[in-house]
């Protein structure tokens, strides 16, 4: 009538309850368990969902780590390496001081900066323009 986790429509319950079906929580009371010799108690055995699936989170993220730092392209990591690929090769051009039309405003605004770091060391040179942008 229905399948396994669906949920069950209100009148198939109904027929169910005059069938007297019920639903059960089957589960199992493991206290203790053997093998090879070894006797594992319910402490040893127990299992805490909330700390298990924080470990499978923490194994997933350490795993896209790994494969970021290994430069590993897959599905997952393809953006954040293209992301990074294009950082360093801006910040290689600015570097190197390379024209592009990404990196023209943030190589005039480097030289600005050394115009005016310069222009306070010799603070003769400055005409009224330089020192109003000097403060």
């Amino acid at each position: 009538m229905v399948k396994a986790g669906q949920r069950i429509p209100r009148d198939v319950a109904q027929q169910l309850a005059r069938l007297e079906i019920f639903p059960l929580v089957v589960g199992l009371d493991l206290r203790s368990a053997y093998e090879a010799g070894t006797v594992f108690r319910r402490e040893t055995l127990a299992i805490d969902d909330v700390v298990v699936r924080g470990q499978i989170a923490q194994a997933g993220l350490e795993a896209l780590a790994l494969a970021l730092a290994l430069a590993y392209p897959t599905k997952e990591t393809i953006r954040p390496l293209l992301a990074k690929a294009h950082a360093e090769a801006l910040s290689l051009a600015v570097e190197s001081e390379f024209p592009t039309k990404e990196t023209v405003k943030l190589l005039l605004a480097k030289a600005q900066a050394r115009m005016l770091a310069l222009a306070a060391r010799a603070p003769g040179a400055a005409d009224e323009e330089l020192r109003s942008q000097l403060g």
